[in-house]
């Protein structure tokens, strides 16, 4: 499995990649890959279907209507810092 860094060596111009907001769709779907393996779990009911809720980066379950980040339960979950600045704290 390639790494937020791998995928970010791999564009073929990381400036521009960033400004258009590539790199954080790559570090956020890493993140979803790696908490859901298998695809969206609810983590109330244990349900494995899920609604996008893209104004506010959410997943909603189509079953209990819990709504959840791919950030909580993780290290970045309750940070103020964009996932972005994490990336680069943890490359350095």
């Amino acid at each position: 499995m390639m790494t937020p860094y791998d995928k970010f060596k791999s564009l073929p111009n990381a400036k521009t990649y960033l400004k258009e907001g590539f790199l954080f769709e790559i570090l956020d779907e890493q993140v979803m890959e790696m908490k859901w393996p298998n695809g969206f779990m609810c983590p109330q009911c244990g349900h494995d279907n899920g609604i996008d809720l893209h104004c506010r980066e959410l997943t909603e379950c189509s079953h209990c209507h819990k709504q959840t980040s791919v950030l909580s339960g993780t290290l970045f979950h309750g940070s103020h810092l964009p996932l972005l600045k994490w990336f680069w704290a943890c490359i350095l």
